[in-house]
């Protein structure tokens, strides 16, 4: 897509955000490890569109490489970039839990692993018939679940999200007197890029943590081959 059609919208290289409980941090390699603890377990990835746990290591890596954020070049919000954090307990957080980790040691993730064109029911669209929104996704070790962790990283990023679309609102703006302004009218709309998730419909734990952080069913469809009864969830900005 070219800059005519959509603004160049920057992703964060290297930041973390801090609540309560939880640092969440960009995804290293040396991470590789943990997020194979996490995408190895059975548990977790139950609900996953895998439905099953990686392999291997090996298996693990590659779903994790579009995590990484670059260390050069353009990083920007359009498909199909993918942007994410890795979720850390805070020291005295897990010791009240009685939950061991090492340092820096990853417990979860959450992620827009993908942005896609998609109409106003979250389903996949082209380019020239939908609007950007980013599909979020998010994993946790099964011995923190139902502690609120999960609803507490998704508030968070939730937040950060809409911080990020007043930044590419200024930015847009800051620049206004380069076009005319229906031009820049359409391009702040476009900043605009909603949040969708989808998940089986058996899944009534994540239902519940997306509804308390705000977003609302929009879809229930049927997908042979892969998820047999989906929710798509939404959260327009």
């Amino acid at each position: 897509m070219s800059s005519a059609q959509f603004p160049p919208l920057p992703l964060p290289r290297n930041n973390t955000i801090s609540t309560a409980r939880l640092i969440l941090r960009p995804i290293q390699r040396s991470d590789l490890p943990a997020y194979y603890k996490l995408r190895g377990d059975a548990q977790v990835m139950k609900y996953s569109r895998a439905h099953q746990p990686d392999a291997d290591e090996d298996a693990t890596w590659l779903k994790m490489q579009p995590l990484l954020r670059p260390e050069s070049g353009p990083y920007e919000a359009r498909p199909p970039s993918a942007y994410g954090f890795g979720i850390e307990l805070k020291p005295e957080v897990a010791e009240s839990l009685g939950f061991v980790v090492e340092e820096e040691t990853l417990v979860g993730d959450i992620s827009c692993a993908k942005l896609v064109y998609a109409d106003e029911k979250g389903e996949d669209k082209g380019e020239d018939q939908g609007e950007i929104v980013a599909e979020i996704g998010y994993m946790l070790l099964p011995e923190l679940w139902g502690k609120g962790i999960i609803t507490e990283a998704v508030s968070a990023f939730v937040q950060h999200w809409k911080e990020l679309i007043e930044g590419w609102k200024r930015d847009v703006s800051s620049s206004a007197e380069e076009r005319d302004p229906e031009e820049t009218a359409r391009l702040l709309q476009r900043c605009d890029i909603g949040l969708i998730a989808a998940l089986e419909e058996p899944n009534t734990a994540s239902y519940k943590v997306l509804v308390k952080c705000g977003f609302h069913e929009v879809r229930r469809w049927v997908n042979p081959g892969n998820w047999d009864r989906v929710i798509t969830m939404a959260l327009p900005m």
